[in-house]
């Protein structure tokens, strides 16, 4: 605080009351007050007045947040409080209520307690004591989320949070601790069955943790509601699987399968148990299951085959699959394309186990495109990057086939909704395939793609993704080549929102990495085309020029910074004066409070 206060002095700053604006060379600490007196504008400006400074307003909130991230005790400054009075008065408590929830993502809980202690409405403060609670337990804080939860009010929110604290500590396989948490919430709520019901599902999975597979099935029998019965002896039955237990596991899903004949059934959980039965070998039993409506009896086969899959028995899958009913074609797709993707885990490459799906029911080109992708992802996971990298590369040689429709006789694949990449069904697929090849590291192959794509949004869309797949691989020189590639392309794209985009992501990475700032030169002299072709545009290349003020003030040059955001920026100014507070280098900014230098760049 010290530190900021000299840089005040240092700067000339005047009250922040002051009619006019401090007049000193420009520096982080300068951007900092002129973005506070934006603000008090705002703040003591006629209420006629104020709809039409609504971007002041918005930032106004920006400000004060971000103030509290980079040092907390401006909580306590005059010129927060002050801020904060105003705004009060003008109903705008949900600035404290978003101030608090800030501190709480950053762990500062003693001071957050100090801004809900601000705070009048009793639901706010419980809602916020509620956040802190949770954000605990998503850190595995488990104690301390037990000290956050004290503080709510007795009631069903708060058993809410004790429940969220015991999943948290089943997952992290403190079975224990999180049966006693459950135990606290069963002494309040004997007489609310949903709130009862979910404890004991708790419980019961705690017990299945420990190995007490009796205890477990004696707990989830207590259960009266069919959802939460039936989740309780899924999780069960699937720990026993994972564990091996499989004696255990077929006790527990013969147990589920018994009451669901005593009246206790849906169609899910039939569906469920009919799977894991299969899944433990016993798919006569499963068969049993096999009743009710033509649809209901195809999902129940179509189980049974998945779980047979699942178990490696891929002959025995299929031909449960074959006895599926061929009018129940989404069932036997979407079984078959669930099997070929366990024959792929288990080594298979991609043309042999997509034949079986086709065999089938074959996919259209949107279907396929999701599920190899989905497959791709899955193998990440499982760290087979090469059976992933395979997968993609064939998505791409498929999706070369396709043609679009350009007859009028021809009838069109069935879209998709509409995303990033809906540019056709045959650059749908290469955008998505390639896209995902950028961000699970294999640039190379998706650079390749790009000269496949046959419309130009495509081809931008999927360069910026190859941009940050290189930044994410810690290749700057690339990525810097990527994007001025990309920016090329976007200067010939009649829609200016590519232009802007591109421009945005690009400022955007050279603002985060000072070490590119010989960009600076090409990207300044794209924001002057992209001003000049947009020109009555309004506030709508706002976001562009941020990120390129934001970029010269991580480079130091604050001078540039302040002339871009006083002379072309229209909607956001208390933004881009608080981008170059805090994106200043504390040597360069020491460099221009002595000498005063200017640092603008010839324009």
């Amino acid at each position: 605080m010290r530190i900021f206060l000299a840089l005040g002095l240092l700067c000339g700053l005047s009250s922040l009351e002051a009619a006019t604006l401090p007049t000193c060379t420009p520096s982080r600490a300068c951007a900092l007050d002129r973005a506070k007196r934006l603000v008090l504008d705002y703040l003591t400006a006629d209420p006629a007045a104020k709809p039409s400074m609504a971007a002041t307003a918005t930032d106004a909130a920006q400000l004060l947040s971000s103030l509290m991230r980079r040092d907390p005790l401006e909580y306590r400054s005059g010129f927060t409080r002050t801020a904060l009075q105003k705004m009060i008065a003008d109903d705008q408590e949900a600035l404290l209520t978003e101030l608090a929830r800030q501190l709480i993502e950053r762990q500062r809980d003693a001071l957050a307690l100090e801004v809900i202690l601000d705070i009048q409405g009793t639901a706010q403060r419980n809602s916020l004591h509620q956040d802190m609670a949770l954000a605990h337990v998503r850190a595995q804080r488990f104690e301390l989320a037990y000290w956050a939860a004290g503080r709510m009010q007795v009631g069903s929110d708060r058993d809410r949070v004790l429940l969220t604290i015991a999943e948290g500590q089943l997952q992290a396989e403190q079975s224990i601790a999180a049966g006693q948490t459950a135990a606290l919430v069963m002494e309040r709520t004997r007489a609310l069955s949903a709130t009862r019901d979910d404890t004991l599902r708790i419980q019961a999975r705690a017990a299945a943790q420990l190995g007490d597979a009796k205890r477990a099935l004696e707990v989830a029998g207590r259960i009266t509601q069919t959802e939460p019965f039936a989740a309780a002896l899924k999780s069960i039955a699937d720990l026993q699987i994972e564990r091996k237990a499989r004696s255990e596991a077929l006790a527990t899903v013969r147990f589920y399968r018994e009451q669901l004949r005593r009246g206790r059934s849906t169609l899910s959980a039939r569906l469920e148990i009919a799977e894991r039965l299969s899944l433990l070998g016993a798919e006569r039993e499963a068969l049993e299951l096999v009743q009710g409506s033509a649809v209901d009896q195809a999902r129940t086969l179509a189980a049974i085959a998945v779980g047979a899959a699942r178990d490696g028995r891929f002959a025995e899958a299929l031909a449960a699959l074959e006895k599926t009913p061929a009018a129940q074609r989404n069932t036997i797709r979407n079984a078959a394309a669930r099997i070929a993707q366990l024959r792929i885990l288990s080594g298979v490459d991609f043309p042999t186990a997509f034949g079986a799906v086709g065999a089938f029911s074959p996919l259209s080109p949107q279907e396929r495109s999701a599920w190899v992708r989905n497959t791709a992802q899955t193998l990440v996971r499982r760290d087979n990057l090469a059976a992933a990298r395979d997968g993609l590369n064939y998505e791409v040689e498929n999706a070369l086939q396709e043609t679009e429709c350009a007859s009028a006789d021809c009838v069109p694949i069935t879209r998709m909704p509409a995303s990033k990449c809906d540019f056709g069904p045959r650059d749908e697929s290469l955008c998505n395939a390639a896209i995902l090849q950028a961000q699970l590291g294999f640039t190379e192959d998706a650079d390749r793609a790009v000269n496949f794509l046959r419309s130009q949004q495509a081809s931008i869309t999927v360069t910026l993704a190859v941009a940050d797949g290189l930044i994410a691989a810690g290749r700057p020189v690339l990525a810097r080549r990527t994007f001025d590639r990309a920016l090329r392309l976007a200067r010939l794209e009649p829609n200016l929102s590519y232009f802007d985009g591109t421009l945005k992501a690009y400022a955007n990475w050279v603002a985060a990495a000072p070490e590119q700032q010989e960009a600076l030169t090409e990207i300044h002299a794209a924001t002057r085309e992209l001003t000049r072709l947009d020109k009555n545009a309004g506030c709508r290349t706002d976001g562009a020029l941020l990120a390129v003020t934001t970029a010269h003030a991580s480079a130091g040059q604050f001078a540039t910074a302040f002339t871009l955001t006083q002379t072309q920026l229209q909607c956001q100014q208390v933004s881009a004066y608080l981008r170059i507070y805090e994106h200043g280098r504390p040597s360069r900014r020491a460099t221009i409070l002595r000498t005063g230098a200017s640092d603008s760049p010839r324009m």
